[in-house]
């Protein structure tokens, strides 16, 4: 029983910056009208805003995948000595 509190507070930040991830992404897809903000814009500026969010999107899912298994592992482990019984992995 205690393995599972010390997984979910391990796993809850990871969530939350997801959450918060998922927030701003949906913040970025509204748009605005075209016809009252952003008419003096440079040339190729709609595709470097696209390259923008998709490299935001790329870090993230990278920040995931890094942080992920160690956050995992050390859960499991952090388990076992609380516990003092071995799981199986």
């Amino acid at each position: 029983m205690v393995s599972i509190f010390v997984l979910l507070a391990f796993c809850l930040p990871i969530y939350l910056a997801l959450a918060i991830l998922k927030v701003q992404e949906r913040k970025a897809q509204q748009r605005l009208n075209p016809l009252t903000k952003g008419i003096f814009r440079p040339a190729g500026y709609s595709l470097y805003t696209q390259i923008d969010e998709l490299r935001l999107d790329v870090m993230a899912k990278v920040a995931v995948i890094v942080f992920l298994p160690p956050t995992y592992f050390s859960a499991m482990s952090s388990s076992d000595v609380l516990v003092d019984t071995p799981t199986p992995i």
